[in-house]
């Protein structure tokens, strides 16, 4: 049994032959042989290995973590950032279940999110949570949710895009402390208080 590329023209064609004895008594009188052509097959996968590099090379530098998830929100993919705002290597964090990395406070919310999602009442929801990472420290993220669908219009998966937003809400809260801190003196001051612009 052998396979072969042969170049015809400007195309590459992909065979395999198999040869296959007949015996007359103890002796082989012929030998039958069997011709498959291959070719759509090899060009088939070799757009899948095309596609899967594309894929994983935008997974790997994408700045947001990226998740994939089935219907009960078990982690079945993960790309390298991901990983990182979590704290866990790929090998852990496949099989966790997204609801375990979520605050206590923002699990009710998640698990509804979530069943809209796989219902079909919504296609995409977009929300602000806090995490847990692997060392129990937390961060705030913004999170993407979708459902993926078979040919049957089924959710087969659950994809998460999130957004570290810890920066943004330390700053959002430090703004709200001294606006606090400004009306506190002005409500408790009877001097004249004014901002000018040089």
């Amino acid at each position: 049994d052998t396979e072969e590329k042969t170049a015809v023209d400007d195309r590459e064609i992909y065979t395999y032959t198999k040869k296959i004895p007949v015996f007359d008594g103890e002796k082989v009188s012929q030998v039958v042989t069997v011709l498959y052509d291959l070719t759509k097959k090899k060009q088939f996968e070799k757009t899948l290995d095309i596609a899967e590099s594309r894929l994983e090379s935008l997974l790997d530098n994408a700045n947001v973590g990226i998740s994939l998830m089935d219907t009960h929100g078990t982690i079945e993919l993960t790309n390298q950032r991901y990983e990182e705002m979590f704290g866990y290597e790929e090998d852990k964090m496949i099989g966790l279940k997204v609801i375990d990395l979520t605050l206590e406070n923002d699990k009710a919310i998640t698990e509804k999110n979530i069943k809209e999602i796989i219902s079909g009442e919504k296609n995409s929801i977009i929300q602000e949570k806090r995490y847990k990472r692997k060392d129990s420290s937390l961060f705030w993220g913004q999170v993407a949710i979708s459902a993926i669908y078979n040919k049957a219009n089924k959710v087969i998966n659950i994809i998460s895009v999130v957004i570290d937003i810890s920066d943004k809400k330390a700053a959002l809260d430090e703004i709200k402390r001294s606006e606090a801190r400004y009306r506190l003196i002005a409500d408790n001051t009877s001097d004249i208080i004014y901002t000018y612009d040089e």
